[in-house]
């Protein structure tokens, strides 16, 4: 072989690799939506581009969403979905009905914070675990207070607002789920989910020696998503000025242009990303960071609902993913925070247990529709919540 024909044969090569690594791209952002982001000069997405557009032409509202200064975005009130699954009464909660301060004569109301597990996304109303409670248990009135996209930051955020309109509630159930714990290091959501679902900014908190600092949400008007629709890197760099996963990202580099190199970072990103806060088997750390503010914002969630003479009840909702490492490697997921609440003597319901002792490993498929729980799923999530809630007012009473 000719050092010509050597020196081809490496070109091809090359070439071959190169356009392998730019179709490992292309399928990462087809399936994950992660792409290639730089700390140091970001930029938004055509898609996420697109998503604030219609935003700043809607002046911050959507079918049943809409722009909210404190949490980044609420239900809006009287809206609902074009397919007639989601409607939202006129105080920003999924309801046929309005909701009194009060609860009426003889009834015991609980209040159900989290986020589209508790709202039912996909979901008609009566099918929901919310309103199978209600079915289940007739003296139970049940206020949902879920909202797509919610981390726990803005579940607490959200209660605050809300406990105080709705009054007398005798039991506060509070939703856990494990990846959510990515959330609390988050407030521009392009930065962590690229351009999946809300591409709006959130309030966040951080631990500063021990005690939660809250961060405003960086983009506190609908002016600033103006202004972000510049894609201007010295202003995304402001906006993530507090974002975790925007200052961890990698750096440009002078290599960049090379598919191969780009796919190094993502992939190297996304693999530290994941291992800061889960074990192999998808157990939460207890020392991650993100773990640490989650438990520190649950702390002060629980204080709260307490001090409001309420009984929190922390309720562990599983993922597609947690369910499958249940069964393929009988880990404990939620144990961290398991730990944490058996210290505080809080009470929580590990909603693993009740699908594993219903669905075995081959039905584990029919927990979930999509996303989300199947209705089956609901039903379950209905029935041991009622008993649970049902011996705790005995044993309050």
């Amino acid at each position: 072989m000719s050092s010509v024909e050597i020196i081809l044969s490496i070109i091809i090569f090359c070439f071959l690799i190169e356009f392998l690594a730019y179709t490992a791209q292309i399928f990462l952002y087809d399936k994950y939506k992660i792409f290639f982001l730089t700390k140091d000069k970001p930029k938004l997405s055509k898609t996420t581009i697109k998503f604030i557009s219609a935003l700043v032409k809607l002046d911050g509202a959507g079918s049943i969403k809409i722009f909210d200064k404190d949490l980044g975005w609420k239900l809006m009130p009287d809206g609902y979905t074009s397919d007639a699954i989601h409607f939202i009464n006129s105080r920003g909660i999924r309801s046929e009905k309005e909701y009194d301060e009060y609860p009426p004569p003889g009834k015991t109301r609980i209040l159900a914070s989290g986020d589209c597990l508790t709202f039912g996304e996909k979901i008609f109303l009566p099918d929901t675990w919310i309103k199978q409670i209600e079915k289940i248990e007739p003296s139970f009135e049940v206020i949902n207070l879920g909202v797509e996209g919610y981390g726990q930051d803005q579940i607490y955020l959200k209660y605050l607002k809300d406990s105080a309109i709705y009054r007398d509630h005798k039991f506060v159930l509070i939703e856990f789920v494990a990846t959510n714990v990515f959330k609390s290091l988050n407030s521009f959501r392009p930065f962590l989910a690229f351009d999946r679902g809300l591409q709006m900014g959130k309030p966040r908190f951080s631990l500063e020696k021990n005690k939660l600092k809250l961060w405003d949400n960086p983009a506190g008007s609908v002016g600033e998503y103006k202004k972000l629709l510049q894609n201007d890197s010295a202003f995304l760099k402001i906006t993530g000025k507090n974002d975790y996963y925007l200052q961890t990202q990698y750096k440009s580099g002078p290599l960049d242009f090379s598919p191969v190199i780009k796919l190094a970072k993502i992939s190297l990103r996304e693999i530290r990303k994941h291992f800061e806060v889960f074990n192999f088997r998808g157990e939460l750390k207890s020392e991650s960071e993100a773990l640490q503010v989650t438990l520190a914002i649950l702390e002060q969630h629980i204080n709260s609902v307490i001090e409001k003479g309420s009984i929190p009840v922390v309720i562990f909702m599983p993922l597609k993913s947690d369910m499958r490492n249940y069964f393929r490697y009988n880990s404990d997921i939620f144990s961290p925070v398991k730990s944490f609440l058996n210290r505080k003597k809080s009470s929580y319901i590990d909603l693993v247990e009740v699908f594993s002792n219903h669905f075995n490993k081959k039905a584990q498929k029919k927990i979930y529709t999509g996303r989300h729980y199947s209705i089956e799923s609901n039903r379950l999530i209905a029935e041991s919540i009622t008993l649970f809630l049902k011996n705790r007012f005995h044993q309050s009473n």
